[in-house]
């Protein structure tokens, strides 16, 4: 099973075909397609109406709130703080892992959200907007809500794209950043700074390396061949 083929089996469940179901968390998109495997219910009367959002997207659903447009909803800021690492909307691409976190879905035909949801919740699709049974997630960022997991092959990469780690500003974020905080036993933030470069600059002391709390070739190298041992 690959995070591919779940978005895959997604496919046929968007309403209007340009729903980014691509980049919603595995966690997310393996409940779902769980979901709309179980149940022909899901399958006959429920579509994904919105799946994540970049951050210029959710820029512009907010300002179209703001400013009070006609058919616009209630939508978050995208600048507001959540937790470290998550910001804005949990729809929203977030900067902590590189995935959105929540999807909006919509009825076809003669279903209740009653009987939706009776099926979502065995999947842990739980809602979390007061007055928005439409929109569900698997999780917060605590963590995920308790329920079926895919194999962790699937939504934990072994390793992520190399990039040059240093403190700086603006801080580097993404899946890399959370890659190398586990290996070194930093807080997994998504978020590079100082707390995370002393972590790797005990690391790499304990490695034979320069403990000077850059994420080099040298460093990389360590670190993608410790998790291979």
């Amino acid at each position: 099973m690959q995070h591919a083929d779940l978005v895959a089996g997604l496919e046929p469940y968007r309403d209007d075909g340009d729903e980014d179901v691509a980049h919603l968390h595995p966690v997310l998109v393996f409940r779902l397609a769980g979901a709309y495997w179980s149940s022909q219910l899901m399958r006959d009367h429920v579509r994904i109406e919105s799946g994540a959002r970049s951050i210029d997207e959710q820029r512009r659903l907010y300002a179209r709130w703001r400013n009070g447009a006609v058919g616009a909803n209630l939508a978050a800021d995208p600048d507001r703080r959540i937790a470290p690492g998550f910001v804005g909307s949990y729809h929203l691409i977030q900067p902590a892992d590189g995935w959105a976190w929540a999807a909006d879905m919509t009825r076809v035909g003669p279903v209740s959200w009653s009987q939706v949801h009776e099926v979502l919740d065995q999947w842990s699709l739980l809602r979390c907007v007061p007055g928005e049974p439409w929109h569900i997630q698997a999780g917060r960022y605590s963590g995920f809500f308790a329920g079926p997991m895919p194999p962790e092959s699937v939504w934990k990469p072994e390793s992520a794209p190399y990039r040059l780690l240093k403190v700086r500003r603006p801080r580097i974020r993404g899946p890399y950043v959370r890659f190398v905080q586990a290996r070194v036993g930093a807080v997994v933030d998504g978020i590079y700074g100082p707390g995370s470069a002393e972590a790797v600059a005990d690391w790499q002391a304990n490695h034979g390396l320069t403990a000077d709390g850059v994420v080099g070739p040298r460093t990389h190298e360590k670190l993608e061949g410790e998790q291979t041992t």
